[in-house]
């Protein structure tokens, strides 16, 4: 069920507080999705913390295409040293070498899966980024949950 935007926002604010990126990534998308806002009309403190959200849950091309529809709008220097951080973020990030396990992670129990698919929480729609919701991760078109490939039918 699509939320109103304000609620989507409210709830959305609450779970990035509770430390749920997820989720709210996902609720802050709903604000975009339901028509009721748009990158320019989000308050600027629930837009700042809708691209960390975008970011933890390592979306950050989506976060920088919606900080370049903020600065379009509004050319502050908060959104545009943003956005600077995180393409230069985005360009060391193919530069590290991968870590190797720890012995310590490698001696570990390994924590147990569920099995089955991942439970749908929310959907969210877009016409041009529809997403959804898959147990805790926001997921798109083409993304791997849990060994299964959401799609749009």
């Amino acid at each position: 069920m699509l939320r109103q935007g304000w609620v989507a926002m409210e709830l959305a604010f609450a779970e990035s507080r509770c430390g749920d990126a997820n989720a709210a990534a996902a609720h802050y998308t709903q604000c975009l999705a339901s028509g009721g806002y748009s990158a320019a009309a989000f308050p600027a403190n629930n837009f700042e913390d809708y691209i960390r959200c975008l970011i933890k849950v390592e979306r950050p091309q989506w976060a920088a295409q919606r900080l370049r529809e903020r600065i379009a709008a509004d050319p502050s220097p908060r959104w545009t040293k943003m956005l600077a951080g995180l393409n230069q973020a985005g360009s060391g990030a193919g530069s590290a070498p991968p870590r190797p396990a720890s012995a310590s992670q490698g001696a570990a129990a390994p924590a147990s899966t569920p099995t089955g698919p991942p439970e749908l929480r929310n959907i969210i729609w877009s016409s041009t980024k529809p997403s959804v919701q898959l147990d805790k991760n926001l997921a798109f078109e083409g993304d791997h949950v849990r060994g299964y490939k959401s799609y749009k039918n």
